[in-house]
């Protein structure tokens, strides 16, 4: 899945975490909002935290971006 986003220019690599295994982090490109038809990451909705789901989670906020 990550390497199909990648190929269309969707997102890109930004870094590595310090984690175990040092795991790639990814940001979205300007081509993503093009696609999406959007101007900026701020005009995503925010997004909405479930309380029976950790806030620390990746899942429940946005990931680091890198406009490329």
């Amino acid at each position: 899945m990550l390497t199909n986003l990648e190929l269309r220019d969707l997102i890109a690599e930004v870094g590595r975490g310090t984690g175990p295994g040092q795991p790639k982090l990814y940001g979205t490109t300007m081509r993503f909002l093009q696609v999406m038809g959007l101007e900026s990451l701020d005009r995503l909705p925010t997004p909405r935290i479930d309380r029976e789901t950790d806030a620390s989670t990746p899942s429940s906020g946005r990931a680091a971006t890198k406009n490329a």
